[in-house]
């Protein structure tokens, strides 16, 4: 079920790309008039809802059921990496063009899969470069624990981590990985995992209830790092645009919770 926030998250964004629309057609207006000067545009919409299945047969609509049953030239979204995927199988089937503008799993590089998939933001397997430089490099950790979600945005996104991490010069030693289904809301299995491999993960679990919400709908890859100077957690929301930083406690040594889209 959608929340309220993301309700109102697609309402925009459905608003704006109306006004876009409007405004291309406008031959009169004096706004980019030379752009497709002989083409109207039309436009169908099918919400994904943020679940795959919901994407999946809201892509066969747009490609098959609307404007009378012509279908649509092109398909803008998903604005999540697994709804895409599940849309990108129609697309690529109905030969229909696809491209996102915040999908970022890995798993969509895939050409042959994704035959007729396109996005405008990088793979996560650039970012993961830079977090593992970032880890290593300005906070001088030395090893990490990882906990991540088992839908297709956070299994990619971590193994993304993983070998980003394995790869570096030296390697960033991965303690323990840790998964969860994502609608978990209770995490105390994952946390046990953290305090078997180090005890700062005690630390570790009341900062993230403060940087997180117990439910992480869309959620992908938690980072509990320690080592170096001390421990460090990070988080990736799909869709999610904000970044903070918290102070640790000095009875611990330095502490960040660092919190960010992927």
């Amino acid at each position: 079920r959608r929340s309220r926030r993301g309700w109102a998250s697609a309402q925009r964004s459905r608003s704006r790309r109306r006004v876009q629309v409007n405004e291309i057609n406008d031959k009169t207006d004096g706004v980019e008039d030379w752009l497709l000067p002989n083409t109207q545009l039309k436009y169908a919409y099918r919400d994904s809802k943020r679940d795959d299945s919901a994407a999946f047969f809201g892509a066969l609509a747009l490609t098959q059921d609307v404007f009378g049953g012509d279908g649509v030239s092109a398909i803008v979204g998903a604005a999540s990496s697994g709804p895409s995927a599940s849309a990108a199988i129609v697309t690529a089937r109905s030969l229909t063009p696809q491209i996102s503008y915040s999908s970022s799993s890995p798993l969509l590089s895939d050409g042959r899969a994704y035959s007729y998939f396109l996005r405008t933001v990088p793979s996560d397997a650039f970012q993961s470069d830079a977090i593992v430089d970032v880890l290593q490099n300005l906070f001088e950790y030395t090893s990490v624990s990882t906990i991540a979600s088992t839908d297709s945005y956070g299994s990619a996104g971590i193994s993304a981590f993983l070998s980003a991490a394995a790869n570096a010069n030296p390697p960033l030693a991965v303690l323990t990985s840790q998964n969860f289904a994502r609608d978990t809301t209770d995490f105390s299995e994952q946390l046990r995992g953290l305090r078997n491999v180090s005890p700062g993960a005690r630390d570790l679990k009341s900062r993230a209830r403060r940087a997180a919400p117990v439910q992480l709908p869309g959620c992908c890859v938690w980072c509990a790092v320690h080592g170096g100077l001390g421990y460090c957690a990070w988080r990736a929301v799909s869709g999610g645009a904000s970044s903070r930083a918290a102070a640790g406690s000095p009875d611990h040594g330095t502490h960040a919770l660092i919190a960010g889209r992927l």
